[in-house]
């Protein structure tokens, strides 16, 4: 998970790209107070329940706005937006995953049970396809068990501290991710950043891709402890963590690597035993 900046587009350039666009009033309305509704979501879901069920044309057309207009290629004049949005990321903000290209756009909060909110700026975010695929229409009506919003949670930033890796020690060594609580977290941050990681299978992204990892590096370290010590390991540990941490990248292998170089059973047992 990463902060992001809000891509720079005016809401009103988005909404008056289109051919009179219809309910424009709620939209632009419900776009103003986007903020509001981490607080106070169950207002705008209780007013989209009541105008979908009062005018049946409301969510079908928002659904078309979006799909056949917003996301087409062939309304250049809308879909360079589209575009903008889909491009503000380098990797996918959701999980932060460098081989996870960005190829689709999401509503944080789905377009399916909030129609106001499906040409909302703040709404739409860069996303890798299988983010998209686990999260699918996703939401909470309570605020602890949100998902993180690359747009506005400041402390997604700060995944080289929350999270950590617990080695299981055993013949065939494994890794389990989670997360801690920072003294910078209140609870409510603290259980949606871990109901973040559980709900797009990000452990199992991050142990998968460090055990990977692990596998052709261990081999080296094995060659330098047997040639030069457990100190010389210990180095090249350090080493590692230091350029993970000056590139800002990977945050799962940090922990994976720096849960190693704090374990006594690596180096007293495992390593010696390979």
């Amino acid at each position: 998970m990463k902060k992001i900046n809000r891509p720079k587009i005016e809401q009103s350039e988005i909404f008056n790209a289109f051919n009179k666009l219809e309910y424009k009033n709620i939209l632009e309305e419900k776009s103003i107070n986007y903020e509001r509704y981490f607080e106070y979501l169950m207002e705008l879901h209780n007013f989209e329940n009541k105008k979908i069920e009062e005018d049946p044309l409301y969510k079908p057309y928002m659904k078309k706005m979006y799909s056949e207009r917003f996301s087409a290629k062939n309304y250049p004049g809308i879909y360079k937006y589209y575009l903008q949005i889909r491009q503000a990321a380098k990797y996918c903000p959701y999980c932060n995953f460098p081989t996870h290209q960005i190829k689709q756009v999401d509503h944080y909060f789905p377009k399916a049970v909030f129609p106001s909110l499906s040409l909302s700026v703040n709404n739409l975010v860069p996303i890798c396809r299988d983010c998209n695929n686990t999260k699918l229409e996703y939401y909470s009506l309570n605020k602890s068990e949100m998902l993180i919003h690359p747009y506005y949670d400041e402390l997604a930033n700060n995944s080289f501290e929350f999270l950590r890796c617990n080695i299981l020690e055993e013949e065939h060594i494994g890794f389990i991710f989670s997360i801690v609580k920072l003294e910078v977290m209140d609870e409510i941050m603290y259980r949606r950043i871990t109901k973040h990681f559980e709900k797009l299978e990000l452990d199992k992204l991050y142990s998968s891709d460090f055990e990977a990892n692990f596998s052709v590096y261990i081999e080296e370290l094995k060659e330098l402890h047997f040639e030069c010590g457990e100190s010389s390991v210990k180095a090249a540990l350090e080493r590692k963590l230091r350029a993970y941490r000056k590139l800002n990248i990977k945050p799962w292998l940090f922990a994976g690597y720096t849960s190693i170089l704090n374990n006594g059973w690596f180096f007293d047992y495992y390593i010696k035993n390979l």
